[in-house]
């Protein structure tokens, strides 16, 4: 198509003249810089919070239950316990120098 002007008119999302590719509209959950994406986020932050509480506190409440259950004293109890929760000591650190070193911000 040519313009009034002897110019060839250009499409606005052309990557072949343009520095951005042809991007497709995101829909408003999928675009981090929409009102609704972040309400999501947030609310699956504060679910995330939620349940590792839960999960990891969840043993505790149910000790005598878990006792009675596998015949086991409070000692062998609380070691169970114990090797159930380390992990979280040790991974924090390895989640961090993956975030920091790997997956983060270049």
């Amino acid at each position: 198509m040519v313009e009034p002007g002897g110019e060839e008119a250009r499409p606005l999302l052309d990557s072949a003249h343009n520095d951005c590719p042809q991007r497709k509209a995101l829909p408003a959950l999928c675009d981090p810089r929409r009102l609704a994406h972040r309400l999501l986020v947030l609310a699956f932050m504060c679910f995330l919070g939620f349940g590792s509480y839960f999960c990891y506190d969840n043993p505790a409440a149910l000790q005598t239950q878990v006792q009675r259950d596998m015949k086991v004293n409070t000692a062998t109890f609380m070691a169970l316990y114990a090797w159930y929760s380390w992990p979280n000591v040790v991974l924090c650190f390895f989640g961090g120098f993956l975030i920091d070193r790997v997956f983060g911000i270049r």
